[in-house]
């Protein structure tokens, strides 16, 4: 009979188990379940320095021992930099550049007998090229532990992507390149204040627009001026407390002068500075005898320091946490308690970690007399292992979490526990006991009822949010790319997306950020964020542009025919790229002089009018010709983000302006250039190699 009970209790074990492993949420596309592992896809973050670095989480819930895990590569790849070692104690041999099960990098635990089982999990990080990571579409992960196997499926860029982008060049200007500055003259200098004109620089007050009107003598050789403003810590400037000023706004032109300029900035709304300025603009100023200081480096033209109300943020104390607390080899967490929406029942939270070198069998939670409540495996949640719950009166009346076949809940392991209970019972206490115990040790602790952390009713929120993404795409590597919902207000939201008939959505469409493939027509991506007491609409309209690449190629006759690269019909008797109808690349119109002669419409293209050279960048600095018959603006973003890197404007007569990579922080890869002349605009794909 016992025999029988034995193997009827271990069954039963074995079946709760296998509910447990399955569980999953199909509404997560970032969380995939197989067999008995959960697979979280982390994160994948683009580096400044154009690399991918990617962490995923395995879970094994089985009783047999990791074996291994592969995740794919494009094929022919291998990563960069594998982690070897992680926040656990296990250890791996990695095979990078492995062909099975599939090309990919491949951890094999050092140690079969030292991995995790039963609940545990480890994470995995490793960093490949940028370039080879936009080869793929989807990732591969694979997980075994002896003899179950797991095979799940990731698109590659709809779990957390995330771009991080090069601070902002800082302007660093020593006293030795000061002298070299000649000493700015600026005449019939005007100034506005919101619209209004006023005497001088002096005149700016908080929270306004700042305008300044200008002329320098025309010179051959072209000169910076910056506008900048600044919060600042007081309304007067002092050498203590320069550092913890913060840039706030700032415009810069390219001029040769001989004709008025004008630059525009907004002052914040608390004490600041405003400096107008001869060069580049410091983003960290410092104290006056520093080389970070406009006076020392005989630059500055004219500033105003004001305002009456600090924006420097005062950082509190910290509060004493009240509700973190240790006993024995016990760590105990009071999360908080949650009153429900029926206005009539409470959820509370608890965290238990368990540094014992025991499992831990049992952790009771304190109830008061005659009180019920409800959780665990027969309740409304589950955690990671499996407990029987009950109410009982040892070691004092408490709702307890019996372990059954627990394994792996010691050595730093922590389990959350919820559990709900009437309000009215709730309302009763004014502390709550907690009681762990890991083979003979016992810890118990005691919280504040309602002193940690406790949220009122949960209201609905009207939605509130913001729609990121880029709003200029370049088709000419079809790379997909990411729009992004980012909640302000509201809770319980869900997400709809639209795009053009012609686009197509890669990634969960009801997520909050998806993956797109751009088509070939301007259009609206339109997201949707709505809970039950409202919906909000935001929208992106979206340019896709075929890059004008600059180099020796185009500019060569081809002959007669068809040159397929750049999709052009060429003319070699008059040395010009014509189709029929519109030269695309170039902006040109052909004009039939007779049947079988096609010649250039003279007409000069923005292409023409703004011409890139060297194109790709490999000395650090590249050269933007003009043909100086309109001013206008030069904007550089990057390629794959969308992200303005450079805003540069130039008057009417300029004939080059000189990008230098470094001072603009442009490492290597692909930029789009932006050039508007007048009313005409064209786009040049740049590369920085250097």
């Amino acid at each position: 009979m016992k025999k029988c009970l034995l193997t009827f209790i271990t069954l039963l074990v074995a079946l709760c188990s296998v509910i447990t492993s399955k569980a999953t949420d199909f509404s997560n596309p970032c969380e995939k379940s197989d067999s008995y592992f959960k697979i979280n896809y982390g994160s994948a973050v683009r580096n400044v320095d154009n690399t991918m670095t990617l962490s995923f989480e395995i879970r094994n819930y089985s009783n047999k021992s990791f074996s291994y895990a592969a995740f794919e590569l494009p094929d022919g790849s291998s990563v960069i930099t594998p982690a070897l070692k992680y926040a656990s104690t296990y250890s791996y041999q990695v095979h990078n550049g492995t062909n099975y099960p599939f090309e990919a990098i491949k951890f094999i635990p050092d140690n079969a007998n030292n991995t995790f089982k039963n609940g545990q999990a480890d994470v995995f990080v490793y960093t490949l090229s940028a370039l080879d990571f936009d080869k793929l579409t989807t990732i591969r992960v694979k997980a075994v532990a002896d003899s179950y196997t797991a095979k799940v499926v990731f698109v590659a860029k709809a779990c957390n992507y995330q771009v991080i982008t090069p601070p902002p060049p800082v302007c660093s200007v020593t006293p030795e390149e000061a002298a070299l500055y000649p000493t700015p003259v600026l005449k019939q200098i005007k100034y506005t204040v919101d619209g209004v004109p006023v005497a001088s620089i002096q005149e700016v007050q908080p929270g306004k627009k700042l305008k300044v009107c200008f002329t320098v003598p025309a010179s051959p050789t072209t000169y910076t001026y910056s506008l900048v403003s600044y919060k600042a810590p007081s309304a007067v400037y002092s050498n203590q407390t320069a550092a913890q000023q913060e840039l706030f706004d700032s415009e810069m032109i390219d001029t040769k002068g001989g004709e008025e300029v004008c630059l525009e900035v907004d002052i914040p709304n608390c004490y600041f500075q405003v400096d107008l300025i001869k060069g580049c603009l410091i983003k960290q100023l410092g104290p006056a005898s520093s080389n970070n200081f406009y006076g020392l480096q005989k630059r500055l033209i004219s500033n105003k320091n004001g305002g009456s109300v600090s924006c420097i943020d005062v950082v509190p104390p910290p509060v004493p946490v009240l509700c973190d607390k240790t006993d024995q080899c016990f760590d105990f967490s009071y999360k908080g308690y949650v009153v429900n929406k029926d206005g009539k029942t409470v959820t509370l939270t608890f965290k238990v970690k368990t540094n014992c070198d025991k499992d831990l069998s049992n952790v009771a939670f304190e109830l008061p007399a005659g009180a019920l409540a409800s959780g665990g495996l027969f309740g409304f949640y589950k955690g990671l292992f499996i407990y029987k719950t009950d109410i009982t009166s040892l070691p004092f009346r408490a709702l307890k979490y019996e372990g059954i076949g627990i394994n792996g809940y010691k050595n730093g392991v922590t389990e959350e526990f919820k559990y709900l209970m009437n309000k009215a019972d709730f309302d009763k206490m004014t502390t709550i006991r907690v009681q762990a115990k890991a083979g003979t040790t016992v810890g118990t602790v005691s919280f504040e009822a309602q002193g940690c952390n406790n949220e009122e009713t949960p209201t609905c929120v009207k939605p509130e949010i913001e729609l990121t993404g880029p709003t200029i795409v370049s088709l000419s590597d079809n790379v997909p790319v990411t729009f992004t919902i980012n909640a302000k207000k509201g809770n319980d939201l869900t997400y709809t997306w639209s795009v053009p008939s012609d686009w197509t959505i890669l990634s969960d469409k009801n997520a909050s950020s998806i993956l797109v493939k751009v088509g070939k027509k301007k259009g609206v991506v339109s997201a949707t964020a709505r809970n039950s007491c409202g919906v909000v609409i935001k929208t992106l309209t979206v340019e896709p542009i075929k890059c004008a690449d600059v180099d020796e190629d185009h500019n060569k006759d081809c002959g007669k025919g068809r040159d397929k690269n750049h999709d052009r019909y060429c003319d070699k008797n008059h040395g010009s790229y014509c189709d029929k109808t519109r030269d695309k690349s170039h902006g040109k119109y052909c004009k039939k002089d007779h049947d079988t002669d096609w010649s250039p419409d003279t007409t000069p293209s923005p292409e023409e009018a703004c011409v890139i050279a060297p194109n790709p960048i490999t000395k650090g600095y590249c050269e933007i010709k003009l043909d100086g018959k309109a001013s206008g603006q030069i904007q550089i973003l990057d390629y794959l983000t969308g992200r303005p890197v450079c805003t540069k404007s130039f008057v009417q007569g300029t004939r080059s302006l000189v990008l230098y990579t470094q001072s603009l922080g442009m490492k290597k890869g692909l930029y789009i250039v932006v050039c508007k002349i007048g009313n005409e605009t064209s786009y040049s794909r740049l590369s920085v190699q250097q």
